[in-house]
């Protein structure tokens, strides 16, 4: 899957993939409480509600690694220091999400508001990088 993903997301397409990247990534969220609600209603089936969120897992855990990919390819300087600041603001930018969707989102809002939260924060970052650049 890694070298399927580097045909497409070659040097000359990289700053396009990105933008696109965050927009599948806003819309998955938007699919997500829909995902929940389906598989509430299968519960009789366990095995396939599984199945299905495992898949899920590994559609948005595949997403973000291309858009962690796609971010270190558009940048200039050291390998090194590209590496860190990524590193850095990953665990940064998670620690700061888990929190917040944790102790605010979630129990205030609900998985339907947090879910639209985030999907409206990857669409403006998708649209803000590609508009931004021209």
């Amino acid at each position: 899957l890694g070298g399927f993903s580097r045909l497409i997301f070659s040097k000359g397409r990289i700053e396009k993939a990105l933008p696109l990247l965050l927009i599948l990534l806003s819309i998955y969220s938007l699919a997500v409480p829909f995902g929940v609600s389906a598989l509430g209603h299968i519960v009789s089936a366990e095995t396939i509600a599984r199945l299905l969120f495992l898949v899920s897992l590994f559609i948005v855990a595949f997403l973000v690694g291309q858009v962690f990919y796609a971010g270190s390819k558009i940048q200039h300087g050291e390998y090194s220091q590209i590496v860190a600041v990524n590193y850095g603001s990953d665990l940064l930018g998670s620690a700061f999400g888990a929190f917040l969707s944790a102790i605010f989102l979630l129990p205030v809002c609900g998985l339907v508001v947090t879910c639209l939260f985030v999907a409206v924060l990857n669409l403006f970052s998708g649209l803000r990088i590609h508009y931004g650049k021209q």
